[in-house]
């Protein structure tokens, strides 16, 4: 190789050299533990402002997840506390001394009638004490076997619940049941008393009965009611509350204390109850986390996300 042609090589080659350096990706700039934190979405909440904003904290761990079996139906009169009241001969009605809706104890007399052999006039009373449900007669009219009145004793109510045939080797008697009723705010604590042996011929379904105590008497027959049956449990190494979970930006997150703030942790979430949600990953065992108030937190993170026009 001769002089020239050596050097226009090494040219070339310092050239390629220094065209490689140019564009090659620049090393990230190093990073501090604060800078990482600030990454996330966040909110400067201090302990004190926080406490006083309602927001508690809670340790992220270990809890049991208890994970239930939902079964439809409604609440109906319980047979055992209601009646149909009919008249002891058949007569004339001559005077009805209760309306529907009326609050009565056992013994009240709800109709006088005349009886068609001794024209003499008997009263017809109420054989427990309840509500009167309905009345079928008014005076004048003239009475058979058909009943009269129907009285129910609201304090004492069931609920029957459909089981699909899925379900059935999962309930049984004895079991206790979460009831939720249409219109209440809070659920009722019930058991399952028995499982008619027969099966609905249109749904397929056998229906589990649970008496329900109405003393509150806000329940009324006929709501229709949800019951959660717990019916398998799960050990879950990390939990949080149930409450503590939010949205953000599409994405289900725990806000989680880091000095002054509390910062968004996205995480995947596995079983739950109405209590616990098991984090499968993005929190670790100890995290300190907002467990109620968490919605004040999420507030905060998007007026200030708003604020600076993100």
């Amino acid at each position: 190789m001769n002089r020239s042609t050596l050097i226009a090589a090494v040219i070339i080659i310092a050239a390629a050299s220094g065209a490689w350096f140019m564009t090659r990706p620049a090393a990230p700039p190093a990073t501090t533990p604060h800078d990482e934190a600030h990454e996330r979405p966040h909110a400067e909440i201090a302990p004190a402002r926080a406490a006083a904003a309602g927001i508690e904290m809670a340790t992220a761990g270990p809890a049991t997840i208890h994970q239930s079996t939902a079964l439809l139906g409604r609440l109906s009169l319980d047979p055992a506390h209601t009646a149909q009241v009919r008249a002891r001969f058949p007569g004339v009605v001559k005077e009805i001394r209760k309306s529907q809706g009326d609050t009565v104890a056992a013994g009240d007399i709800l109709a006088m009638v005349e009886s068609n052999d001794s024209l003499q006039t008997y009263a017809v009373r109420a054989p427990l004490a309840g509500t009167l449900l309905s009345r079928t007669v008014s005076p004048g009219e003239v009475t058979d076997t058909a009943p009269l009145f129907e009285i129910g004793n609201l304090r004492h109510l069931r609920a029957d619940l459909h089981v699909f045939p899925n379900d059935l080797p999962k309930i049984a008697a004895g079991q206790p049941v979460r009831l939720l009723v249409q219109g209440e705010p809070e659920a009722v604590i019930a058991s399952i008393t028995t499982l008619v042996p027969v099966v609905e011929s249109a749904t397929q379904a056998v229906i589990a009965r649970a008496d329900v105590d109405n003393s509150a008497g806000r329940l009324r027959p006929g709501a229709m009611v949800r019951g959660e049956v717990e019916t398998t449990t799960r050990e879950a190494a990390v939990a949080v509350s149930a409450e503590a979970l939010q949205q953000l930006d599409g994405r289900t997150v725990v806000f989680v204390r880091a000095g002054d703030a509390l910062e968004a942790h996205d995480v995947v979430v596995g079983a739950s109850d109405h209590q616990s949600v098991e984090i499968l990953s993005g929190l670790t065992p100890g995290a300190s986390y907002a467990a109620r108030g968490s919605f004040v937190v999420k507030a905060e993170i998007e007026k200030g996300s708003a604020g600076h026009g993100h």
